[in-house]
């Protein structure tokens, strides 16, 4: 019996992976090879249903497919109690008023809506240019339309880039896709010049609508991966925050938020990868984002603006509130009561401390949190409970959600329940001084924690394994 050594195994591994694939490991990789293969389908589709309407061909040669799979893994890698498993979960959103009502993106399985609670599911967007979800929100102001950003942002060896914005309406009821949009860096809208295209192979990692007026959207990008074995997109230059202010038009465009300047979230090659952003609830101005400083550029931090409605006639004052280190990956959750914002901030920082609710010296690990209680202006030092939480892969496992009633309850997502520090996901009832875990029946890597608005029991939870539901607080999966 021969053996072969272990890189011998994985080049032969990736091989026989892109044979099945279809992908020739000698030539680059194609971008377009989906967008081609979706357009010959419907072609194809179209001819058929014109040859079967005129007779020369009978529906019964047409046929009818059945979905065989993928379907769930059964006895899935799950925390103590074994459950079945599905895909990579990247993001979720609730509808405001019905919390039966919600969209889930993934990795590279396209966008699905359940209207039961996720008792069953439909898949919306199967024959999109890009299956890779990055962002999912709801229009706030009207619900039936959704806002789906392609490409996935976690930056893993199996991330894919996207072709930038769908635009759902009539979601709930009766789907009309429309898109992709995307728009040149310079926000002209057109394909001809020098400028590079602002979305295309990039990875939508959040947006945002103007609570008070839904044509406004912010949009925020970073770069993205094409596949095993992981090759950074070329050419992607252009990330950052950008704005559309007719996002309901029938063709929204976009521009860049913020000039190339002296305190800029932008850096010289115009470049800011952004990890998350958030509007304070009913407010139009008050902005916070998240910038990944990939590249020692020394922009990686927390930044607010308080005049977001200056965009696009004029440059919004953009602050620096929070420095973040280098490749550190950061979520935000934001939460009003009255004249008090809080907002509470994950990243990905090394931070050694021992936690008070666990006696284990969390060396030479990552995550903390901090809290504001002034919408972002100062923050708390490290949140000592929450020390550790996504330890080893916090570029990749990481989010954070606040019940919107109550300031208090703080949801927080991780790696997994290994170290002793890490946690798959665990909550607090009291502003963040103590979490505790609740993970039985959750697979590890966490990627979005979701509060629904109108039932703050009801906490949706995203990972590599699919995606759960809990309507006791997060207390049960």
């Amino acid at each position: 019996m021969g053996f072969v050594d272990k890189e011998e195994y994985l080049r032969a591994r990736a091989e026989q992976t892109a044979m099945q694939r279809g992908i020739d490991l000698d030539k680059p990789f194609d971008l377009t090879r989906r967008v081609q293969a979706v357009r010959q389908m419907e072609t194809q589709k179209f001819e058929l249903a014109k040859a079967a309407k005129e007779g020369k061909l009978t529906a019964e040669a047409v046929g009818t497919w059945t979905p065989i799979g993928p379907a769930f893994v059964p006895n899935g890698q799950t925390d103590t109690t074994p459950n079945p498993v599905t895909g990579r979960t990247t993001a979720i959103d609730i509808h405001p008023t019905n919390p039966n009502i919600a969209y889930v993106g993934t990795a590279q399985g396209g966008l699905w809506r359940t209207i039961d609670g996720g008792g069953t599911w439909i898949p919306l967007l199967d024959t999109a240019q890009s299956l890779a979800i990055g962002a999912v929100t709801i229009d706030p102001l009207t619900p039936s339309t959704v806002f789906v950003g392609t490409g996935e942002g976690n930056n893993s060896v199996d991330s894919f880039p996207g072709v930038g914005i769908y635009i759902i309406r009539n979601a709930d009821t009766a789907p009309i896709v429309t898109g992709p949009f995307r728009t040149r860096v310079d926000g002209s809208g057109t394909t001809t010049g020098t400028q590079t295209d602002a979305f295309l192979n990039s990875a939508i990692t959040k947006i945002v609508v103007d609570p008070n007026n839904d044509n406004r959207i912010v949009v925020g990008n970073t770069i993205a991966f094409a596949g095993n074995p992981g090759n950074q997109v070329p050419n992607i230059t252009t990330t950052g925050l950008y704005l559309s202010d007719n996002a309901q038009s029938a063709t929204p465009t976009f521009s860049k938020i913020g000039p190339v300047a002296a305190g800029s979230y932008l850096t010289a090659s115009n470049q800011a990868p952004i990890g998350d952003i958030v509007f304070e609830p009913g407010s139009s101005d008050n902005l916070l984002f998240v910038v990944v400083d990939r590249f020692g550029l020394g922009n990686g931090g927390v930044y607010r603006t308080t005049n977001a409605t200056a965009a696009p006639a004029a440059a919004p004052t953009i602050t620096k509130t929070l420095t973040l280190p280098v490749n550190t990956n950061g979520r935000l959750a934001i939460q009003k009561t009255g004249d008090t914002v809080t907002v509470y901030a994950a990243s990905g920082e090394s931070h050694t401390q021992p936690q008070p609710a666990n006696p284990v010296f969390c060396a030479d690990v990552n995550g903390v949190v901090r809290k504001s209680t002034d919408g972002g202006v100062a923050w708390s030092t490290p949140l000592p409970d929450a020390d550790g939480f996504c330890w080893q892969q916090c570029i990749y496992d990481m989010s954070v959600d606040v019940d919107p009633t109550n300031a208090a309850n703080v949801h927080l997502g991780g790696w997994a329940n290994a170290s002793g520090c890490d946690h798959i996901y665990q909550v607090s009832t009291d502003g963040g001084t103590t979490f505790t875990p609740s993970e039985a029946g959750l697979h590890a890597d966490t990627h979005i924690v979701k509060v629904a608005k109108s039932d703050p029991k009801s906490v949706w939870f995203g990972s590599d394994g699919g995606v759960w539901k809990s309507i006791d607080n997060g207390s049960n999966w």
